[in-house]
């Protein structure tokens, strides 16, 4: 917390274009994107585990491995018109092939940056800004409906309701795993 404070003191007492600002404000860019990428990319990762763990548990040990899509998978084979295999392919539909295909840009393609509301970039003359308030880019919001039509999304808003609706999907799922008739030979 003491850095942010040096930081943002020394950014607040920079007067002119000494390209010191600049440097700061997009090396702040570059850290808040690769924050909101490591958190969407983690909770992508966390139903891969969930999807081990109900693997293991409904379908035994040959499929404590099979991470989110084994489970999508193997749960249409058996349970498509059981609740849970319903609640399972509607969160995957609506929620978690979101976070898998951001995921999956981020490793095979590229980060997203954020956008400092108010700062534009261009290669001759970089605006300054009083302060950087951080959005989400319309690069992002076409990935996630929940953000897509809302204006000046906070990046720690985005973080806060990506990772609730991930923990409430993935608890929904449990809590319905235990409707289950699961086998004796898997238990």
């Amino acid at each position: 917390m003491q850095v942010a404070k040096s930081q943002s003191a020394k950014y607040a007492s920079i007067k002119g274009d000494t390209g010191e600002e600049i440097i700061f404000t997009m090396n702040a860019i570059k850290q808040v994107s690769y924050c909101l990428d490591n958190l969407i990319f983690n909770l992508a990762s966390m139903s891969d585990y969930v999807g081990n763990y109900l693997g293991l548990l409904i379908y035994g040990s040959k499929y404590q491995t099979i991470k989110w899509n084994g489970l999508i998978n193997k749960t249409n084979e058996i349970y498509k018109e059981h609740d849970f295999g319903k609640m399972l392919s509607s969160e995957h539909k609506d929620w978690f092939t979101r976070l898998h295909g951001f995921r999956g840009d981020i490793i095979h393609r590229k980060a997203i940056m954020v956008e400092v509301k108010g700062f534009t970039n261009t290669r001759m003359m970089c605006e300054s800004v009083g302060s950087l308030n951080f959005i989400v880019n319309d690069s992002l919001k076409a990935y996630f409906h929940m953000i897509r039509n809302e204006k000046d999304v906070s990046v720690e808003e985005c973080a806060h309701r990506f990772s609730e609706r991930t923990i409430v999907g993935l608890s929904n799922l449990l809590k319905a795993s235990e409707s289950l008739d699961i086998s004796e030979k898997n238990s």
